[in-house]
This record gives C-alpha cells, sequence and structure tokens, in this order.
C-alpha cells in the first residue's frame, strides 16, 4: 500500500478550518479547538503527505490564514534569526493538529 492511501485511510482529525463568531471575535476553529498563533497544525498536500507549520491569522476575515514554517539559514550572516516561509491555508484545505502537539 503506498504512502497517499495510508494517509487517505486515516479520516480522523482531518477538516476544513471553521470559522466562528466568538464573544471577543472571529477566530478559527480546528476540531472543536480554537486555533490560537503559533499552534502546530498540518496541511495534506497533493500527493498525500502532510506539511508541519504553525498557524498564523491577523483576525481579517477577507484574508486566509497561514501556516508558517521554519526553512533552513539565517536572515543573514549577522544574525541569528532563522529563515521562515508562510502560505495561505485556503478554506477548502484539510488541516489536522499536528500528531505530537494535540
Amino acid at each position: 500500500m503506498d504512502a497517499k492511501v495510508d494517509v487517505l485511510a486515516d479520516e480522523r482529525g482531518r477538516e476544513n478550518l471553521e470559522t466562528r463568531q466568538d464573544a471577543d471575535g472571529t477566530h478559527h476553529y480546528l476540531d472543536g479547538v480554537r486555533l490560537r498563533r503559533g499552534d502546530e497544525i498540518e496541511v495534506l498536500l497533493a500527493e498525500g503527505q502532510w506539511l508541519r507549520g504553525r498557524y498564523d491569522w491577523n483576525g481579517v476575515a477577507v484574508v486566509w490564514p497561514a501556516l508558517r514554517m521554519e526553512l533552513a539559514g539565517r536572515v543573514s550572516r549577522h544574525t541569528e534569526r532563522r529563515l521562515t516561509g508562510a502560505m495561505p491555508i485556503p478554506p477548502s484545505a484539510i488541516v489536522r493538529w499536528t500528531r505530537r502537539a494535540h
């Protein structure tokens, strides 16, 4: 059985982000739990692999949240700050809590 089939066979904890209006504003929920900036989640890629990163969102409803991840290398050779990248999380993306984080 190939890896793609194995991943797709495990349906638990896989869903789209849910947007809810709470008393303190609009927030995203995953598997019934409110997401907070920096929470570790995974997004399912086309070939059945999961991409791990940290949830980030500025709270503006017309802007998609992002998956932020650390890249190899430093911002410059004069700093210890690590490089980061981000990709938008479309509303139809399949996401889950990182297995070790939740």
